[in-house]
């Protein structure tokens, strides 16, 4: 179900571009943060440097957006129906939901391996995963932790599913948004080996925003998703 609210085109697209603009800004300050601290050319930032720099584009993107929503004069719960049934309900549902998810999450990722060895591509680390295992101390580890899965959902869901998606099912085109923002939301993700999994999750996703209306629900299966990788992640590394 669609908000009865109608994103304007204008602050829309002037929040797609506040969001690039952005993602460019992190972007070359990490990279010449991590320069002028003697990071080859050739070589990844040292991981609190990256993280930093996600930290820094998650702040960023709350900001633009609830000054989006403020030119709407609308509030984050009026705007993402978060009053919608009870929170005790959306975060069952949502640990349903993840029950069906993650199984099939895992097989798609087996799927995509098998792809790729087929192709003779050589699978290449998640950008989260390596991060994970250049994180040297507990501090750096709860931050990617903290980031991974408190803030990095609840950015994605409301710039994908509440706001991307829902432009598009407000002027009647709810399966090109469905379809565009999910590809989207996989691609952004940089990794071969996770465009099926993460498409198969952000259909999932949009279904659950227009099943229950409420942003909430999507938002608690991404953190919960992210939580239970995240925790897997660890235990691999300590195995």
């Amino acid at each position: 179900m669609a908000p009865p609210h109608t994103w304007k085109p204008e602050p829309l697209a002037r929040l797609l571009f506040q969001l690039l603009l952005g993602l460019a800004v992190v972007g070359l300050a990490t990279q010449l943060i991590a320069r002028g601290l003697g990071t080859a050319a050739d070589e990844e930032p040292h991981a609190m440097i990256a993280i930093a720099g996600t930290l820094a584009f998650q702040v960023y993107g709350f900001v633009i957006i609830h000054l989006f929503l403020r030119n709407h004069d609308l509030t984050w719960t009026a705007a993402f129906g978060l009053a919608n049934g009870s929170w005790s309900g959306v975060a069952l549902h949502a640990a349903l939901v993840l029950v069906v998810v993650f199984p099939a999450n895992v097989s798609l990722m087996w799927l995509s391996q098998k792809l790729l060895a087929w192709q003779s591509i050589e699978p290449v680390i998640q950008p989260t995963v390596e991060a994970l295992q250049q994180a040297s101390t507990p501090q750096e580890q709860i931050l990617l932790g903290f980031m991974a899965i408190v803030m990095a959902p609840a950015i994605e869901e409301v710039l994908f599913r509440g706001i991307f998606y829902t432009a598009f099912a407000q002027r009647g085109w709810p399966k090109t948004g469905l379809w565009f923002t999910s590809i989207v939301f996989a691609v952004t993700h940089a990794n071969l080996m996770t465009f099926l999994p993460l498409l198969f999750f952000a259909v999932v996703l949009t279904r659950q925003y227009e099943y229950s209306g409420n942003l909430l629900g999507p938002v608690c299966t991404h953190s919960l998703f992210n939580a239970t990788n995240y925790l897997w992640l660890i235990l691999a590394a300590h195995g």
